[in-house]
């Protein structure tokens, strides 16, 4: 019996690796930080529908997930999800490009019910980072690395305006 437990715990071990250096594997985690981001922007959308109803629920959400530890802690998770999805989508690619070498697909048509975009993944997330960088730039930058730095206003235009105040910011 202690025989059994000693290869079944010794299998669990070698199993257990391949899932972190196998294509499959890797797939496996890439889904999971894209389920990950995905329930990110239905969070960041709800509170984004916030502000056609309220200014003040909008700010009051603002200042709620404003420069804390918790906001902070979120971040700074997303941040290695999304480079953790970003860098499985490049590896995979290229362990796909070298898999098939110089030799391509015969057939180049279109199947049916595949989609452009299901073919095209590296290119759209090119994109998405593009449109994230303008994000944070234009509204991250203002918002909570304004507050985190200590700073209590931020200018907007000629005027200055509190970094909880994201009404005044998004309008």
């Amino acid at each position: 019996m202690r025989q059994l437990e000693t290869k079944l715990f010794i299998n669990l071990i070698i199993m257990s690796g391949s899932i972190f250096t196998s294509s499959i594997g890797k797939k496996m985690f890439m889904s999971i930080s894209g389920c990950v981001l995905v329930l990110f922007l239905t969070f960041h959308m709800c509170m984004n529908l916030a502000l056609i109803f309220s200014d003040s629920a909008y700010n009051a959400i603002c200042g709620f997930l404003g420069a804390n530890w918790y906001a902070v802690a979120a971040t700074v998770v997303l941040a290695l999800v999304v480079l953790l999805h970003f860098a499985l989508a490049i590896l995979l690619t290229i362990q796909n490009r070298k898999a098939r070498g110089t030799i391509r697909y015969r057939a180049n048509a279109r199947e049916n019910g595949v989609e452009w975009s299901s073919k095209n993944m590296l290119v759209l997330g090119f994109v998405v980072i593009i449109g994230l960088g303008l994000h944070l730039a234009h509204f991250w930058l203002k918002m909570m690395y304004t507050e985190l730095m200590g700073a209590h206003e931020v200018a907007l235009g000629t005027a200055m305006v509190a970094p909880t105040d994201g009404a005044a910011i998004v309008r």
